[in-house]
């Protein structure tokens, strides 16, 4: 029962807690006659044992009453829907894990090839609606691969992809599991340097302790108001239920979403604001908190400013357009983009990105490519030789690549769609490419029939 300076006014009806150290984060409330109709979200740290500030409850979010709450997926349901996102999505349809959900926390069992196909197991279930969060214990395949041999693949992969971040972390390698450690300017490098790490083969785990260190720290006030600003232009984040504050530029995500994807993608708006450090223990997911299909964004209005503040900051976080020179003009709603990236992968995504920001009436792009003296053709194909490789996906493959003043033709087969497209990825964003011919082959041949995922 909850009670206030005027006496009782609800009761408790729920608890959330963290989904991590199963602590208690959140109090669902049936205030009665205060708020007919509605539940109110508190924290536990406002309540005392006999008494709740009136001032408070002016604070509160509020829950809206919703006839679809029904709607919000079962345990067997968003079972059979992490079920058919394996199968749908490629590089796991091949799987045959153990599938277990209790109360929309998926657990994933089994064995994989890859730690790329473990982290990409991830990101599918997370698409599933009602999925509150994932424990992922599938097992990479052990394969007989020394510590060393992977620390030498580690070191000739890190000095291609980013050569001037190479002396800033390190990286050891005891059974398989990669340490990365030091310092990044941004997080899109500290992903980078994650995802580079697990597509070494017999790398089993990556631990990434890579600290972000920006080369100019914005103020707290200037991160809250990239923050707000990052939040309005995206309608896949509802914020309703969030609270985040700055101090020294670190950010804490208080508050619920109502799935995991949208945690990720909140998560992600935080890190282009400016933040070094992001502490989302607090932020819980709740598939009942608003169903999706209830959602109702105001018409979005944003200013040429505001625009070209976002996509700025968009750009800095892209690892793929690191030392590029682009230019925004923005009128209208009008984009410009002018200026030279080092590849043709930064150059879609630069042209890609800007085409997506709401707001945008038109994009017009004259991004040329400018290959780095160092990014000869002989070094083109000499690192993408590299990369397949030790790519553990698709070193079984047979891929060329032959490079042209920037033009890379790419020939061989390959197993699958997938192989052949993150070939083609790999090839485009490879600094010094200016373009990418692709005459690669799907074996069909070779593909096994996709397996069912088991269930629990």
């Amino acid at each position: 029962m909850l009670d206030s300076h005027d006496g009782e006014f609800g009761e408790v009806k729920e608890f959330y807690f963290d989904d991590h150290h199963w602590n208690l984060r959140y109090l669902v409330a049936n205030t009665g006659t205060w708020l007919t109709g509605r539940l109110v979200l508190i924290s536990p740290t406002s309540i005392s044992m006999k008494t709740i500030p009136l001032l408070l409850i002016a604070a509160l979010l509020l829950i809206p009453k919703s006839p679809a709450q029904s709607a919000v997926p079962d345990d067997d349901e968003i079972e059979k829907g992490v079920a058919t996102a394996f199968l749908e999505f490629e590089p796991t349809s091949n799987m045959k894990p153990k599938i277990g959900v209790r109360e929309g926390i998926v657990t994933l069992s089994g064995q994989v090839d890859s730690l790329v196909v473990k982290n990409l197991a991830d990101e599918a279930a997370g698409t599933v609606r009602g999925v509150r969060a994932i424990v992922n214990h599938l097992e990479v395949k052990e394969v007989d691969r020394r510590d060393d041999v992977i620390e030498g693949d580690l070191s000739r992969l890190f000095s291609l992809h980013h050569p001037e971040e190479k002396d800033v972390f390190q990286y050891r390698v005891n059974d398989g599991v990669v340490t990365l450690v030091g310092t990044v300017r941004s997080f899109s490098l500290k992903h980078l340097a994650g995802k580079t790490a697990s597509m070494v083969l017999g790398v089993r785990s990556v631990l990434n302790d890579l600290r972000v260190e920006p080369l100019n720290q914005p103020g707290d006030e200037e991160i809250r108001q990239q923050i707000a600003l990052l939040l309005k232009i995206n309608p896949l984040v509802e914020d309703q239920f969030v609270k985040i504050s700055i101090h020294d530029g670190v950010a804490n995500i208080n508050g619920a979403v109502d799935s995991h994807a949208e945690k990720n993608r909140l998560i992600s708006a935080v890190e282009i604001s400016g933040a070094h450090t992001i502490n989302s223990d607090d932020l819980v997911v709740s598939p009942e908190l608003r169903p999706r299909m209830e959602r109702a964004h105001d018409p979005l209005f944003l200013t040429d400013d505001e625009l070209k503040r976002s996509l700025s900051d968009a750009y800095r976080q892209d690892s793929r357009l690191d030392g590029s020179g682009i230019s925004i003009d923005i009128i209208d709603g009008n984009i410009t983009l002018s200026g030279t990236v080092h590849s043709i992968g930064a150059k879609s995504s630069a042209e890609r990105t800007a085409t997506t920001l709401p707001g945008v009436s038109y994009m017009y792009s004259s991004l040329l490519v400018e290959r780095p003296e160092w990014a000869s053709d002989t070094m083109v194909e000499a690192a993408l030789t590299l990369f397949y490789e030790l790519d553990s996906e698709l070193q079984s493959t047979g891929i060329n690549a032959a490079a042209k003043d920037g033009v890379v033709t790419l020939t061989g087969m390959t197993e699958t769609v997938y192989q052949r497209r993150r070939a083609v990825e790999t090839a485009a964003d490879t600094v010094g490419v200016g373009r990418v011919i692709n005459k690669l082959r799907v074996d069909w041949n070779s593909r096994e029939p996709a397996g069912k995922p088991e269930g629990e």
